[in-house]
């Protein structure tokens, strides 16, 4: 199993889309089950929930120089293909634990817990 020390750092949307990066490396997410901590849950939804999402980059304008353009978009819903989440409330509130077919195979630990 391979365990990925978070350092006290807060789950943040940046951390879990990087461990997500990182698990379907592993097994693509189908097969694929988070065991987390009611209230982490909770956490995790709340970055979840935006209704849309910010860009910025550099585009091409007058005369062929680039500038740069913010733009707002409303993400699209594509879950039925993620990573299956089972609530468990002996879970601990420090960790990410991903099982493939039950058995763990990735953990990111030491969470910030407040």
């Amino acid at each position: 199993m391979q365990t990925v020390d978070a350092a006290g750092a807060r789950l943040n949307p940046k951390l879990f889309i990087a461990t997500f990066r990182a698990v379907t490396k592993l097994a693509p997410a189908r097969f694929l089950t988070l065991s987390i901590h009611p209230d982490r849950y909770k956490e995790l939804y709340g970055l979840a929930d935006i209704p849309e999402s910010i860009q910025v980059g550099p585009v091409l304008g007058p005369m062929g120089r680039q500038i740069m353009k913010v733009n707002c978009i409303k993400p699209p819903l594509g879950v039925s293909d993620g990573i299956t989440i089972v609530q468990d409330k002996t879970a601990p509130l420090d960790q990410l634990v991903f099982s493939i077919h039950g058995i763990p195979e990735y953990s990111l630990v030491n969470l910030a817990t407040t």
